[in-house]
């Protein structure tokens, strides 16, 4: 995470433009990670669920993406399923993941993929 931050800012550092849209796959935000699941109740659950969590992204992130006024606009990935957008600090956290399709974990909202992935995509404006 630390090169990950150290690169975005370098490239935040340079934006001469007052409306960034910042594309990552990690995940930027705590309250965009998921949420301890019930079943975490052992230290050794709570150590992988920690683990797995600090895999996925960083509130350094948001943290780093909240100082530079000019970014408006996030479009995360690394987790699944469809998540509406939120709005944190001023910016907008989008993540266009179609979610997943398998017999145990279904969260598709439409019969077939290409309908799927229509219904996530966005236009954002950046004028």
């Amino acid at each position: 995470m630390d090169r990950v931050l150290a690169q975005i800012k370098q490239a935040l550092d340079q934006v001469q433009t007052s409306n960034v849209l910042v594309i990552t796959h990690f995940v930027p935000h705590r309250q965009l990670l998921w949420p301890k699941p019930v079943r975490v109740k052992t230290p050794r659950h709570e150590r992988i669920y920690e683990m797995v969590v600090a895999m996925m992204g960083s509130q350094r992130l948001g943290d780093l993406l909240a100082s530079y006024p000019q970014v408006k606009d996030v479009i995360y990935g690394h987790i699944h399923g469809v998540h509406p957008p939120q709005i944190y600090d001023g910016i907008t956290y989008l993540n266009p993941a179609v979610g997943v399709n398998k017999p145990r974990n279904q969260e598709w909202q439409w019969p077939n993929f290409m309908q799927q992935w229509q219904h996530q995509l966005v236009v954002l404006d950046l004028t």
